[in-house]
């Protein structure tokens, strides 16, 4: 399993469907309000193992700011 796929398979947690998961894809417009934003950061620091700050994670940060952030974040 590659990082998108486990980053996909978080989202699930927060209702969000495969077929939606595309790097382009804001957290806004995958639904996650400001509060389920700081879960899925909580959520990411668990599985990943590494630290993702709020100030990672916005409306408008993408899946793809996430892989690459947490590509140099695991990598380290």
């Amino acid at each position: 399993m590659n990082i998108m796929d486990d980053i996909a398979e978080a989202l699930a947690q927060f209702g969000v469907e495969a077929g939606e998961v595309d790097p382009a894809a804001t957290l806004g417009e995958l639904g996650l309000d400001s509060l389920a934003q700081v879960e899925f950061a909580d959520v990411l620091q668990e599985r990943f193992q590494v630290a993702v700050s709020d100030d990672d994670m916005s409306g408008e940060t993408t899946l793809g700011d996430l892989l690459t952030l947490l590509t140099g974040r695991t990598a380290s």
